[in-house]
């Protein structure tokens, strides 16, 4: 989008919020990134203070930071679509699987985040009467 379009937004904003003498508008529209992005520096500076530095073993050098619910989101934007996911299940003899996994990894990738785990174990065949 331009950036007159923004800016014609935020004008729009702007303006409700005067005439309307409240600032709603503005909480809603431009005031969420003031006064939400300057949390997620202070995450980051935080969470590797006082640790060691330099050590390849990184539960060494790091810790975990848990955020409440509105500060995990607060600022930040994010898409909340998901990726579609498939399961293909195929029983084949020991000889074909090689064959089988080549034609499934050509054929079944996408080169999206999500691609790829195939998980080759062996059946135990097994007959089972029902009528029992």
């Amino acid at each position: 989008m331009p950036s007159s379009f923004y800016l014609l937004i935020y004008a729009g904003v702007i303006s409700l919020a005067v005439f309307g003498r409240t600032l709603l508008p503005l909480m809603f529209v431009g005031l969420p990134t003031l006064y939400g992005s300057w949390l997620m520096p202070i995450y980051g500076y935080t969470q590797h203070a006082g640790l060691a530095e330099n050590v390849l073993d990184h539960r060494l050098n790091c810790r975990t930071v848990y955020m409440n619910r509105l500060h995990r989101y607060l600022g930040s934007e994010y898409n909340d679509s998901f990726l579609p996911k498939v399961e293909i299940t195929v029983f084949v003899h020991d000889e074909d699987a090689p064959a089988v996994v080549k034609a499934i990894v050509a054929n079944a990738r996408t080169g999206r985040i999500g691609d790829g785990k195939i998980l080759v174990t062996k059946c135990r065949p097994e007959i089972v009467d029902l009528d029992d």
